[in-house]
């Protein structure tokens, strides 16, 4: 039986993290890729990180890309900058004490140009939901991320999409940090702005940051080759730092309580393609 019934630390070797599990006699297991363990003795330890938000249960994206087991070993880190280049951010009236729903307003870095316009739960404030949503608060879900500040960009009515790039990278510049874009600008338009930049201009600004930065970017919804229609997502093929991200569904199965999925399929509007980088939950 393990001691305590715990897992009280983890250990590194060459570059890969494992639960770290010691026994009464004082042997030791190193475990990797393991979510639950069951002992003769009916002993359980569960080595997942379970959040107390109504909806985690229910949040199969997570679970089918083992977030509560990353969670053992890391939440997020104030060395890494957020950056949401979607539609904003709702603030909901009636909630003053914290605008966002079921979100940490400290970690938001907002202006007036990043509220989102939708007059409902816009793309852009769902996906900073999963991003970055307050977790074990007992509301809502649970977001992937636990600590790195979320820079807000509205660049479908708020501001330019290659200055809200510029300001972020800036931003993070003076602070020391690095980069994740979250890129819900899905399309050919988003390449050149309608005119108002050149796509060499977006491009060389996302080059001269590929130490720094990653651009996770929608493939696309129009259910086409990424390459005739994925926009700024296209630019995987000659960028290191932008992944082009095509969206899946599931076939819901339970375990352990948690909803995963039997089975996951490209969902009938993704955009597909060789040149996908991943397809994401």
């Amino acid at each position: 039986a393990p001691e305590n019934g715990v897992t009280a630390q983890q250990a590194i070797y060459q570059g890969s993290a494992y639960d770290f599990l010691q026994l009464d006699n004082g042997r030791e297991v190193y475990l990797a890729g393991i979510e639950r363990l069951e002992f003769a003795d009916d002993v359980v330890v569960e080595l997942l990180v379970r959040a107390n938000d109504p909806a985690f249960n229910d949040q199969w994206n997570l679970h089918t890309q083992d977030v509560p087991g990353a969670w053992r070993f890391t939440r997020g880190s104030q060395d890494v900058l957020l950056v949401s280049l979607d539609t904003g951010l709702l603030t909901p009236n009636g909630r003053k004490e914290n605008p966002h729903e079921d979100m940490t307003a400290s970690r938001l870095i907002t202006d007036p140009t990043d509220d989102d316009n939708n007059r409902s739960y816009g793309h852009g404030h769902q996906a900073i939901s999963v991003m970055s949503a307050t977790a074990n608060n007992q509301e809502g879900i649970a977001g992937i991320n636990w600590v790195s500040d979320v820079y807000v960009a509205d660049v479908y009515s708020g501001v330019q999409m290659i200055d809200a790039i510029s300001d972020a990278l800036e931003y993070a510049s003076n602070q020391g940090q690095r980069v994740v874009f979250q890129g819900g600008i899905q399309g050919n338009f988003w390449l050149t702005g309608g005119g108002r930049w050149r796509q060499e201009e977006l491009t060389e600004l996302i080059s001269r940051n590929t130490t720094t930065s990653l651009f996770a970017v929608a493939a696309g919804n129009f259910n086409t080759d990424l390459n005739e229609r994925g926009g700024v997502a296209a630019l995987q093929t000659t960028q290191d730092n932008v992944m082009a991200v095509g969206a899946e569904k599931h076939i819901g199965q339970d375990i352990h309580g948690l909803e995963n999925a039997r089975n996951v399929f490209r969902a009938g509007y993704s955009n597909f393609g060789a040149d996908l980088t991943m397809m994401a939950a």
